[in-house]
């Protein structure tokens, strides 16, 4: 093998150029020499001494991948893949406003608001967030209609309620291989005969209040509201077209998107980046309607217009989420509440565009990566709209992930103005924070149905905002680095907790798992703060907590800066979550009337106050701060360690601590 000479570059350059004066040599063969020379300069001399070949890392623990329980892949988990790098479109179904909302709407969007935060602040995904808001729907219709119709039906005789109560007598008695039939056809079936026979009873209370001679505006009102379901249809049948003012449904329809836009405030859940409402794409749904008849995959009707169940078509599939309910007959909510006659072709055909009858406008919905919504609306709704969007752009698919929020029961039952459990946002949160609230949805799994209770709040809830509380912020240290092995120890915990947490909610957002890691963590550390006393470093503790202070924001269960510790707060005044007055004025008074106390008694009593001082102090401890869920734990070195719990607790403990006293 050949081996060069390292050749000091300079000094031949310095030769090359006196030689070539010396010999008259043109510039230009200097030039070359030059070239050369540099050229030679490139090729290295060989080595028998090699750099050591390089091996990529093999991970101790795989980098999780987000899964979602998606319901177009018979509700398994698939992973989830955005069309377009890290942007994902997502569709979310808003509500039918018509009336007060309720805590069946804040279990769908306090949870897909839960989704959404994880999506953009925890995954970082850029999320464009749409939801349509119908406020021209039979039900608002219906509703519009409602108080003139009321005031049109109080004139009902004794002879005419006990016909009714004989019809609907006849109607509800009937036999069971009936009642099953009718259930086979249309799953709804009985939700509607459990509405005559709530009317019924309505109506046999009535008659035996009448009788009785006890009438008011009380018992009226038990009337309609016991009733209002079948009497809404009703009397919309017999006085339709008496209201043919428009404005009354458009007025309606706004008074309850705003109050509805209100709740949502207040439960802290973010405004869609885009809102859409029906009144404001006519023209476009026509558009869209008219593009789908071209298609060939609807029909026109006794002037309304219907989308074909893709029976012949190869390319198209109808009822995606639950193709087992392909074969039931659903008639549609106009239909179906106006008892019209059927037009259709066939029985799983659905309506795009109704004709408008009088005093009723046309109606119709609107729409990506994700599309959500309560699992209730799965079908035929969530499946109509979809097969009307993919007959629309003639393709097989229109949605790739579609999540549904599970059901929501109140103490075990499902939510009924009936049952007597129907509750307002507005009736929660005179008994619930909105933080609370939401960690209620966040201890369940999101397409999970969800048992709100009062065991659930008193227990689950109460514990983990205990734990999550008893985050030390008053820790103090001795000012050195401690570093052995309960800190080893410690990180170690926090490296897998955060590994273990991102799992979780790769896990198609496992936020009940979540949250047990949390827990854990604060718990593992106060262990660790509590054996170490001042011999803690503050770095590792604060690194900690800082980290579970943003998660717990990531969930919206506050607002602050990343770098903040604890909760956050909770939320602004004019968002109408948590007014920051509300939550420290309570605090604030006993501190100034603590202060009163002092400086009276040091004025009063000069040198001899001190007594009187460190007894004021125990009574500002025992008496004054438990109340508002403040604890001071006195320490050794003479600075007491604050914590937050719930007032209760700190009240039982306080009274177990004197009873203890007493007894020796």
């Amino acid at each position: 093998m050949c081996h060069l000479v390292e050749i000091d570059w300079t000094l031949m350059t310095l030769i090359v150029s006196s030689l070539s004066s010396r010999l008259f040599l043109p510039r230009s063969r200097f030039r070359v020499l030059f070239f050369y020379s540099r050229t030679i300069q490139t090729f290295r001399p060989m080595s028998s001494v090699k750099q050591p070949s390089w091996a990529p890392p093999v991970p101790i623990q795989p980098e999780p991948v987000l899964k979602i329980y998606n319901y177009l892949s018979f509700a398994s988990q698939t992973e989830f893949i955005p069309k377009s790098g890290r942007s994902v479109k997502w569709y979310n179904c808003g509500p039918t406003v018509y009336d007060a909302s309720h805590m069946g709407h804040a279990r769908n969007h306090v949870t897909q608001d839960v989704l959404r935060r994880i999506m953009t602040d925890y995954f970082g995904y850029e999320v464009q967030f749409v939801m349509n808001i119908t406020d021209i729907d039979d039900k608002n219709e219906l509703a519009a209609g409602l108080p003139e119709n009321e005031r049109l039906s109080s004139t009902e005789t004794d002879q005419e309620l006990d016909e009714k109560c004989t019809q609907i007598a006849d109607l509800v008695q009937v036999n069971k291989e009936w009642r099953q039939e009718c259930l086979e056809r249309d799953e709804r079936f009985d939700m509607n005969f459990t509405s005559a026979n709530r009317t019924l009873l309505a109506l046999r209370n009535a008659e035996n209040s009448l009788k009785a001679g006890v009438t008011s505006q009380e018992e009226a009102h038990k009337l309609i509201d016991g009733s209002q379901d079948i009497l809404i249809l009703f009397l919309d049948e017999q006085y339709k077209s008496t209201v043919t003012d428009p404005s009354l449904s458009r007025t309606l329809a706004s008074h309850w998107e705003s109050l509805f836009s209100e709740d949502m405030r207040r439960l802290h859940v973010r405004d869609p980046d885009t809102l859409t409402r029906v009144t404001e794409y006519m023209p476009e749904i026509i558009t869209f309607v008219d593009k789908i008849l071209n298609n060939g995959y609807a029909y026109e009707s006794e002037g309304s217009v219907y989308t074909k169940a893709f029976d012949d078509a190869p390319n198209h599939d109808y009822a995606k989420l639950e193709p087992w309910s392909k074969g039931k007959r659903y008639d549609g909510i106009a239909e179906a509440s106006t008892l019209t006659k059927f037009t259709r072709r066939s029985a799983s055909d659905f309506a795009l565009w109704k004709a408008s009858k009088p005093g009723e406008p046309a109606v119709l919905g609107e729409n990506m990566d994700i599309h959500s919504g309560g699992i209730d609306l799965a079908f035929p709704h969530h499946d109509n709209e979809m097969a009307q969007s993919e007959a629309y752009h003639d393709c097989p698919t229109w949605v790739n992930y579609f999540v549904h929020t599970g059901h929501l029961h109140i103490e075990g039952l499902k939510m009924s103005k009936s049952l007597k459990n129907f509750i307002t946002i507005d009736g929660i949160l005179q008994k619930y924070t909105a933080r609370q609230i939401r960690l209620a949805f966040l201890t369940q799994l999101w397409n999970a149905k969800v048992d709100f209770s009062e065991s659930l709040m008193s227990g689950e809830v109460r514990n983990l905002e205990t734990t999550l509380n008893a985050q030390n912020n008053g820790v103090t240290s001795d000012g050195y680095h401690h570093y052995e092995d309960l800190e080893k120890e410690l990180v170690a915990k926090f490296h897998q907790s955060q590994y273990t947490f991102r799992a979780a909610l790769c896990d198609s957002f496992n936020t009940p798992e979540a949250l047990d890691v949390l827990r854990d963590l604060v718990s593992r550390t106060n262990t660790y703060i509590n054996s170490r006393g001042k011999a803690v470093n503050l770095g590792v503790v604060q690194n900690i907590a800082r980290w579970v202070g943003k998660m717990l924001r990531m969930f919206g269960l506050g607002e602050g800066e990343s770098s903040e510790i604890g909760w956050g707060q909770e939320g602004n005044a004019e968002g109408g979550v948590v007014n920051r007055e509300e939550i420290l004025m309570p605090y604030l008074r006993t501190l100034s009337t603590f202060r009163d106390g002092v400086r009276r008694l040091a004025i009063d009593k000069g040198d001899s106050a001190l007594k009187d001082i460190l007894a004021l102090c125990d009574k500002l401890r025992d008496e004054e701060l438990i109340p508002v869920g403040v604890a001071l734990d006195d320490q050794e070195d003479g600075k007491a360690l604050v914590k937050l719990a719930p007032p209760s607790d700190l009240l039982k403990a306080r009274d177990e601590k004197r009873a203890i006293a007493l007894a020796k």
